[in-house]
């Protein structure tokens, strides 16, 4: 499940940028319920449930999956669903699980992992999540101060116009933004 992320300093852009990444994990998950005739013919259900929990998605995948294999008019057994779900559970409700999940940006929803293994799947997940966080922000940083740099020099290069206000600008933006890389990393410094 992807919808809570894991406590993080907050601001209006970073929460505006996880409520575009929810929609588009949302709409792209909705995608992966699409099973078409032949793949309703041939499922096999615990190993759909079993993949599901995996990948921390919500066995809501799975009443998705069944309702387009009735269109069909193919069976479904939600049974063995529930089984690969539950065996899926046990594989990713670990530290190791929660790391390769922290480790690709994924959120997590609190009490998705069974009482008993919450604890371990997030002494794997948070810390991995965090390092995510970090390398996303420091490559943000990044990108934003070459942009500027690239824009400074297509300014420079004009001949017969006056940028020189517009490059002290972007010199500006690129002074602040250096600032905020640092402080960036010398805060990852610090929480080692």
């Amino acid at each position: 499940m992807r919808d809570t992320p894991s406590p993080a300093r907050s601001n209006q852009p970073t929460q505006a940028l996880r409520a575009l990444l929810i929609f588009a994990v949302a709409a792209a998950l909705a995608g992966c319920a699409t099973m078409d005739a032949k793949d309703c013919e041939h499922a096999d259900w615990a190993a759909l449930g079993r993949t599901d929990a995996l990948h921390g998605r919500s066995t809501s995948m799975g009443a998705e999956r069944a309702k387009e294999c009735r269109k069909y008019g193919d069976p479904v057994n939600m049974n063995a669903y529930q089984t690969g779900f539950r065996a899926g559970l046990v594989d990713f409700c670990t530290p190791a699980g929660g790391a390769a999940f922290g480790d690709k940006g994924e959120y997590y929803t609190r009490g998705y992992c069974p009482v008993g293994t919450e604890a371990g799947f997030l002494s794997g997940y948070t810390p991995a999540f965090e390092r995510y966080q970090f390398r996303e922000k420091v490559r943000s940083l990044r990108s934003d101060i070459d942009s500027r740099e690239s824009e400074i020099r297509k300014l420079r290069s004009q001949k017969g116009k006056d940028n020189s206000a517009r490059i002290d600008r972007l010199d500006s933006e690129i002074r602040r933004l250096r600032r905020q890389l640092e402080d960036e990393m010398m805060m990852r410094a610090v929480d080692r």
